[in-house]
């Protein structure tokens, strides 16, 4: 318990939270921290639309793209994209790591998002 609050807390800090895509229910499920900073219920899972739903309409196929090339690549893509949280848009950093079994194919993606707002004003 005191390490899931330590690490919450570390998430907090560094304005970072974690998701993760269940290739086979094709559903989301996130880090309190992330859920929290995206208005999403704790502990439930999300489609992909719930998932982008803050994303400006203009940048939303920039991310479908890159999230196809990490399908067709098996091999996350990093990438950088603007969301609206709580009225304030925001620049959100994406590294993650593709997971597949013994035959190539895709089990789940696991993404970490990154608040850089502040930095990219630096």
């Amino acid at each position: 318990m005191k390490k899931n609050k330590l690490f919450l807390t570390a998430q907090q800090k560094a304005h970072f939270g974690y998701w993760q895509w269940d290739f086979a229910t094709d559903l989301f499920s996130c880090s309190l921290n992330m859920a929290d900073a995206l208005g999403i219920e704790r502990n439930v899972e999300f489609t992909k639309s719930d998932l982008l739903k803050d994303v400006p309409p203009e940048n939303l196929q920039d991310i479908l793209d890159v999230l196809d090339e990490t399908i067709e690549t098996k091999s996350f893509v990093e990438f950088t994209h603007p969301i609206v949280m709580r009225g304030k848009l925001r620049q959100i950093k994406v590294t993650g790591e593709v997971y597949t079994d013994t035959d190539g194919d895709i089990l789940n993606i696991l993404g970490i998002s990154q608040d850089i707002t502040e930095s990219k004003k630096l």
